[in-house]
């Protein structure tokens, strides 16, 4: 039996039969090889932290409801603001005085730059939809259930026909054209 038949997904009134599929499993690789370059058009201080392929998300009492394909969290260069480094500077020198090792640039006066999380994005990946409503219904669920901090829900296909319906609610699409 194949992991995601496991799930709940059958309660919900879909069975995701595409994730059991080769294309579902080249359009993941398409989009872990490409997320990088998408994320740097945002602008050349925004970055990838970590892609997670099948990240589970549960329900109450621990069961899984649904595996979103890859979780995306993406982050921004910021340098240290002035209290920032006075604070890191004071949180070293305690540090020392506790016999800890604490590394020069710990000490340094000079701003260092952070990674901080700007975003997390959810894909859901499609070789094709032939319903539109079971998307739909699967993301809706998936919101439910997913951690707070997802800040969008994209689905990738290769086919865009069902693109308008799928933003008009909110959910980002993604054409990932030519792969087939």
């Amino acid at each position: 039996m194949n992991r995601k038949d496991k799930v709940d997904n059958y309660s919900a009134g879909y069975v995701d039969s595409d994730i059991k599929t080769d294309d579902h499993d080249k359009i993941m690789m398409w989009l872990d090889a490409n997320i990088d370059s998408m994320v740097k058009k945002k602008g050349e201080n925004y970055s990838v932290i970590r892609k997670i392929w099948e990240y589970p998300i549960t329900m109450r009492g621990g069961r899984i409801g649904g595996y979103i394909d890859m979780l995306v969290e993406i982050g921004v260069s910021v340098k240290e603001t002035e209290s920032e480094v006075d604070h890191r500077i004071k949180m070293a020198e305690m540090d020392k005085r506790r016999g800890y090792d604490v590394e020069v640039h710990e000490l340094s006066k000079e701003p260092m730059t952070l990674i901080k999380q700007d975003s997390v994005i959810a894909f859901e990946v499609k070789s094709r939809i032939s319903n539109v409503g079971e998307c739909i219904r699967q993301i809706r669920q998936y919101q439910c259930l997913c951690p707070g901090n997802v800040s969008k829900f994209v689905v990738v296909c290769p086919s865009d026909n069902f693109k308008e319906i799928i933003e008009s609610q909110g959910i980002g699409f993604m054409a990932c054209r030519g792969l087939f």
